[in-house]
């Protein structure tokens, strides 16, 4: 619709111009890397018109092109979730390829066919590749061995790749995690990240160093620098010199940078007690994702980070001689995959919240302001008058403590509501549940929302991440999965509804993954407060779960609802939605994808099989060829058509 005209129209009624097609419009780059011999930039964009397949693209000369054909995906199987599946050095690429399991070499300038460096054996996975130094037929590696497909057979290690001859040769063995290899500028030495089960790596994990033979191909020397099992979190390893390496720790209940000292083993603080940015921000986010890149070292004397604070990135400069700190002012607010590009620039990707995802070029001015150029610009752009913005909230829980929220309020320049009423509300519950947050970052989904007359509630209940260790881990969230999570979004809702900014007599739950599971639970334990709910492979049955998904989360629950479903079967039967069906009254959306391996399309089966037996309310919807969330440019938009459909029919909302 496009007039001067406003019409008065029930809000939820409201026509659009933001359809299905733009949320799945261009691509999403996934990974930067930057080729540090010849200063070109590459991505690994994923498209959802091409079935989701991951397609390395190169950036020169103003120009952008794709490094090879149809047949190939850039994408690490690696804990499932993937990432860092591309290395490029000297115009020559590595890269995981999803289907083949293999790791591939591509000469990019010479338009080879990408040729096969490791064995011929599927079972085998590959990420977080770096190529070294001087001997660039060697790359180190996150190897994970499905050989034996239980979880408790999986087994993970580090190994060395020699890409002409195929062969492995293992480094490291005997943790159950390795991630962020990374290379010692001389090659001599070399840094990785490992933990064990029952933690996950935003909970405890030790950074290690050793010197490394190219000859014997082995490492000696083995030292831990950081990081403590249980209780203190380290990652993103960086030498700034052969002999000092940089890294981020949680120790002081807030991801912050140290600085480690191979002549004196000692590391110190980059961030001091008191320094005003010493609390309330983080300078990373929680590893759910091989690659992480919060900060890049220019040089030895300069190094930007991204940091997080109430919810929006910011940039900084830190100079490691003289101890100094600059800000650096930009309009974007989520900042990822921080990259040297030359010793004054940086390219990562970044959203405002006015816009969507952008590659974008940062070159440092004077050392006080940025030059910004976007090298791939946001896919679509929304018009002002239909801009929902991003509203940062800290609410309190109903124990009193902080509860951290986003609201976008219905906005379309054409339409107002009549006076005297409300919007309905969707509430969005990420997942995770711990170590992910929701952040003021513009993306479209909420947009498809908001523009035709909705509220939009995104909770980051207890668990959530950018506020600290404490509100991340066991201060709030573990021993009380399912109760906190759920409490905070019934909080966040009262609270809004109080404030009169949305109608609390008429909002929908949502959410995928753990954030069905909050879904599942809120409907649960609270019958009457939502009139709708979506779950998206959401989780029902905890000790099915528990035995079922895959290796990387396979013990997460523990800590979550406080032992083992072997310690605690109360718990565990007491907070699954699937033994509570008879207290849901709300309709139910399930969606869930059949190649699942996070949460298996049972999990699905085993609510919807519940609620119909009991004569309740559930649509569900099953999408073959889809995994742990939609890929392909038909499912999202069929996804995300069922769903506003949904709560159309339920709410009583004619357009």
């Amino acid at each position: 619709m496009t007039s001067n005209h406003v019409v008065t129209a029930p809000y939820g009624t409201w026509k659009s111009d933001i359809s299905p097609d733009v949320l799945i419009q261009g691509a999403s780059t996934n990974e930067v890397v930057i080729d540090q011999e010849t200063g070109i930039v590459y991505t690994i964009e994923s498209r959802p018109s091409e079935g989701g397949r991951c397609v390395l693209v190169q950036y020169k000369d103003g120009k952008r092109r794709d490094v090879f054909g149809k047949d190939w995906s850039a994408r690490s199987g690696v804990h499932e979730y993937g990432g860092a599946a591309l290395a490029v050095r000297a115009g020559v690429a590595f890269f995981s390829d999803f289907a083949k399991k293999r790791l591939h070499r591509v000469r990019i300038d010479e338009g080879d066919t990408p040729e096969p460096v490791t064995p011929d054996d599927a079972n085998l996975r590959y990420g977080d590749f770096q190529v070294h130094p001087t001997s660039t037929h060697l790359l180190v590696s996150i190897l994970e061995d499905h050989t034996k497909p239980a979880p408790e057979d999986v087994v993970n290690s580090l190994v060395l790749v020699d890409s002409d001859s195929q062969k492995l040769s293992t480094l490291r063995s005997g943790s159950d995690f390795y991630t962020s290899p990374q290379w010692s500028p001389s090659g001599l030495k070399l840094a990785w990240i490992e933990w064990n089960h029952p933690d996950m790596p935003w909970e405890g994990t030790q950074l290690y160093i050793a010197s490394f033979s190219i000859e014997a191909r082995l490492l000696s020397n083995v030292i831990r620098v950081a990081g403590k099992a249980g209780s203190v979190s380290v990652q993103q390893p960086a030498w700034l010199t052969d002999d000092k390496l940089l890294y981020l720790s949680d120790e002081s209940g807030f991801y912050a940078p140290y600085l480690f000292e191979t002549k004196t083993s000692s590391s110190t603080a980059l961030v001091p007690a008191g320094h005003d940015l010493a609390s309330g921000g983080e300078f990373a986010e929680p590893q759910w994702k091989l690659g992480s890149a919060t900060y890049a070292v220019l040089s030895a004397e300069s190094v930007i980070f991204a940091r997080t604070f109430q919810g929006f990135s910011q940039l900084w400069l830190y100079s490691p001689s003289s101890n100094n700190w600059t800000h650096l002012p930009c309009d974007y607010v989520d900042i990822e995959a921080v990259k040297r590009l030359d010793s004054q620039c940086i390219v990562f990707r970044g959203w405002k919240a006015d816009s969507a995802l952008a590659v974008v070029k940062a070159e440092l001015l004077n050392g006080v302001q940025l030059q910004i150029e976007e090298l791939q610009p946001p896919s679509g752009a929304i018009d002002p008058g239909h801009l929902s913005r991003p509203q940062g909230m800290t609410l309190l829980s109903d124990s009193g403590e902080p509860l951290h929220v986003i609201y976008q309020p219905p906005s379309n320049k054409n339409f107002v509501a009549p006076e005297g009423t409300l919007p309905p509300c969707i509430v969005h519950a990420h997942g995770g549940p711990t170590g992910v947050r929701v952040s003021a970052a513009f993306t479209w989904l909420p947009q498809y929302f908001t523009n035709r007359g909705w509220a939009w509630l995104a909770v980051n209940y207890g668990g959530s991440s950018g506020y600290g260790r404490a509100y991340r881990t066991s201060d709030r969230l573990n021993g009380k999965w399912g109760l906190v999570d759920v409490n905070d979004c019934v909080e966040a809702v009262k609270q809004l509804g109080k404030q009169g900014l949305i109608d609390p007599s008429r909002v929908a739950i949502r959410g995928g993954s753990a954030g069905g599971y909050t879904v599942l639970q809120s409907v649960v334990s609270f019958p009457d407060m939502f009139a709708a709910a979506t779950s998206s492979f959401g989780i029902s049955d905890l000790v099915a779960i528990a035995a079922d998904t895959h290796k990387f989360e396979s013990q997460q629950a523990f800590k979550l609802l406080g032992g083992t479903p072997d310690q605690v079967p109360a718990v565990y039967k007491d907070r699954s939605p699937v033994h509570h069906a008879d207290k849901i009254k709300t309709p139910l959306l399930i969606l869930q994808g059949l190649q699942d391996a996070v949460v298996p399309p049972a999990q699905a089966q085993l609510i919807v099989n519940a609620v119909q037996q009991r004569g309740g309310i559930v649509k569900y919807i099953a999408f073959d060829g889809e995994g742990h969330g939609w890929r392909k440019a038909e499912n999202i938009k069929r996804a995300l058509v069922e769903e506003l459909t949904f709560y159309e029919d339920v709410f009583g909302i004619k357009g």
